[in-house]
């Protein structure tokens, strides 16, 4: 569908840069106060604009800019190449793809959550305007380089992409290295949680092993309730 802007906008402007394959990208000048109200409302109507809301940073962020030739990688084949024996413990082999809960999802709520905590906590109070179907594409279109020493946009908008239609996951936003994700269907059961972490674990060892308060034995079991996933790249 075609893009277009809302009426009513915060102060902001079109970064031309993104022009170029014909893509509308839309910026805020600065750091909003209610930025996650903006989000909300702007994510209610993005079926209509075609434009996907994300929180950001800083403003200044993603200004560089250059379109991939490809489309999402496979997560299952990303996932079964990045394996490695020893990477997570508890599965000799890699285990295939972790199933979700057959449980009543709500998507938007916990993407909404997820937006809220990120502009109240200060991590990312910018907002951006992406033409994108879907917050999985939204890496690629905005050739955001926060993952780029351990995987490209089009293997991160895989793993994302996978991530929406299993767990009900939702782009909320990104910092320099940091990515806000919500997630509304949990892992059915432990077994299944160990699966997701490990999962976790391919798509982003940084924050395993830089994060010290994090508890890898503890981690399967905090996504059976968790609806909010942070990752962070070195």
């Amino acid at each position: 569908m075609q893009a277009s802007l809302p009426k009513s906008l915060p102060p902001g402007r079109i970064i031309e840069s993104y022009r170029e394959d014909g893509r509308l990208v839309w910026m805020s000048d600065r750091k909003l106060l209610d930025a996650d109200a903006w989000w909300r409302r702007l994510y209610a109507d993005r079926s209509t604009t075609g434009l996907y809301p994300v929180l950001l940073e800083y403003s200044e962020d993603m200004h560089d800019h250059k379109v991939g030739g490809h489309g999402p990688v496979d997560a299952a084949a990303y996932f079964h190449d990045a394996w490695e024996p020893d990477a997570w413990p508890t599965f000799p082999a890699w285990p295939g793809l972790a199933k979700p809960a057959a449980a009543k999802a709500e998507p938007d709520a916990r993407a909404a959550e997820a937006a809220t905590a990120a502009v109240r906590e200060d991590r990312a109070r910018c907002l951006a305007l992406v033409q994108a179907e879907r917050g999985s594409d939204v890496p690629v279109a905005l050739n955001w380089p926060g993952m780029a020493n351990h995987m490209s946009t089009h293997e991160l908008s895989g793993v994302l992409r996978s991530w929406e239609d299993r767990f009900g996951a939702r782009l909320a936003g990104f910092g320099h290295a940091d990515l806000y994700l919500s997630a509304a269907v949990p892992p059915r059961d432990l077994h299944e949680a160990h699966v997701l972490a490990a999962e976790h674990y391919l798509a982003c060892p940084d924050l395993f092993h830089s994060d010290l308060d994090l508890d890898w034995d503890a981690y399967p079991e905090q996504l059976m309730t968790r609806r909010e996933w942070r990752f962070w790249w070195d």
